[in-house]
């Protein structure tokens, strides 16, 4: 939802699922420790999802490691 994760200082990383088909507005703003965005899907289709979210400009974008 709606800024769900901001100001999330101790976050990371996240896996975002191949289901997932749209980002909320702040979800994951001002988490400065958020480094690396796994994705289970098309990278870039996620990628694209954050263009205009506020995660760190460093934010790593990879495939989720297989379980």
């Amino acid at each position: 939802g709606y800024m769900a994760c901001y100001d999330c200082r101790s976050l990371t990383s996240v896996t975002i699922p191949d289901s997932v088909t749209s980002i909320g507005y702040g979800v994951f703003g001002e988490c400065p420790n958020l480094k690396t965005i796994y994705v289970n899907g098309d990278v870039e289709k996620v990628r694209e999802l954050f263009k205009n979210q506020n995660v760190p400009q460093d934010v790593a974008f990879e495939r989720a490691p297989s379980e």
